[in-house]
């Protein structure tokens, strides 16, 4: 029996250890080296795309392709990121499902397929994110060209939610080791991490003036606005929040002082991509640094922990963080001052 050929995938070339897509007996040159592999898995995907036209005649699981569901997938999804690094991380995750699941078809998804590409995955986590993104895929195919049955996913467990969070004091020594390193972006998006809870993606784009691309700034209304008016509503919440009283003086000072510029964080006016850098800087110089664990989204845990020690309403809570009740009750819940106070009465 012929060997069943392989789908489009990437190669390292031995001699100047650069990346090619080899298809067959063709190979192709990505102009990628080998430490570029996010780029290299990104002309796959294109290069796929290019190639592959979904396969509508059948809705038979056995006849259905992944590397078909895969490709229709990121044509559907990528055009929707407004974020440019979104849509790499989101080629780089369909570039590995094809490595792996591209020449399998629907049918063969099954517990130990799935079990297989986790032990072959760097971690679990990612392993598991994977595999929700190809289960999103299939779930998408079959609302677009139905499937005679739906696959059964096993995923591997769900690792349990960071709930790192800073004291007060901790906080404190956060905010000197930035301002004592001269980096005031890095104390503004630890203020504004602080009382409003905001990922860190909207503290990054945050502006000063309406706009039709992110979130700003109303200090006449004392509002922010987490999104711009029209934004493509996602998972991720993104409603406004008032202005804390402690916060409110520092944003006038800023607003004042950036007259005539766009982003409320910034760096010498210019947009900042990333600030994990000088975060973890800042961190290890406060001593916070030993378990890794102090990270930018730990400024929305501390905000959030925050607001239940200081027995704040859990609805407004909710509303204010973009925040489900099931999710504040099982991660926050329990630094409420109201937490099982029914129990306390009964002894």
């Amino acid at each position: 029996m012929p060997r069943k050929k392989l789908p489009p995938r990437l190669s390292l070339r031995k001699d100047n250890r650069t990346w090619v897509i080899r298809d067959g007996d063709t190979y192709l040159r990505t102009g990628c080296s080998e430490g570029e592999i996010a780029e290299a898995e990104e002309k796959l995907c294109d290069y796929i795309a290019a190639k592959w036209q979904p396969a509508t005649s059948t809705s038979r699981q056995s006849d259905t392709y992944l590397a078909d569901v895969i490709v229709l997938y990121s044509e559907h999804k990528v055009p929707t990121f407004e974020n440019p690094k979104r849509a790499d991380e989101f080629l780089s995750t369909m570039g590995r499902l094809t490595d792996y699941w591209g020449a399998r078809p629907v049918a063969q998804i099954l517990g130990e397929t799935c079990r297989e590409y986790a032990r072959k995955s760097t971690t679990q986590s990612m392993a598991r994110k994977d595999l929700e993104m190809l289960r999103a895929a299939v779930n998408f195919y079959r609302r677009e060209y139905n499937l005679d049955a739906v696959p059964v996913f096993t995923l591997p467990p769900k690792p349990e939610p960071r709930d790192r969070w800073l004291t007060r004091s901790e906080a404190a020594r956060l905010l000197w080791a930035a301002h004592r390193a001269g980096n005031e972006h890095l104390v503004r998006f630890i203020l504004l991490g602080l009382y409003t809870g905001s990922r860190s993606g909207v503290l990054l784009t945050l502006q000063w003036h309406p706009n039709t691309t992110a979130g700003w700034v109303d200090l006449e209304a004392g509002i922010i606005y987490r999104a711009a008016p029209r934004a493509r509503r996602s998972r991720k919440r993104k409603p406004p929040v008032v202005i804390a009283n402690r916060l409110r003086p520092w944003l006038r000072r800023w607003a004042a002082k950036d007259a005539g510029l766009r982003y409320v964080v910034h760096w010498k006016g210019n947009r900042i991509e990333r600030i994990h850098k000088s975060f973890t800087a800042a961190a290890n110089a406060a001593g916070l640094g030993k378990d890794n664990d102090v990270i930018p989204h730990c400024l929305r845990h501390t905000c959030a922990t925050w607001l239940m020690q200081n027995g704040a309403d859990k609805w407004k809570a909710c509303n204010s963080l973009g925040m489900s009740m099931e999710m504040l009750e099982r991660v926050y819940g329990h630094h409420h001052p109201d937490y099982q106070n029914d129990m306390r009465k009964i002894f």
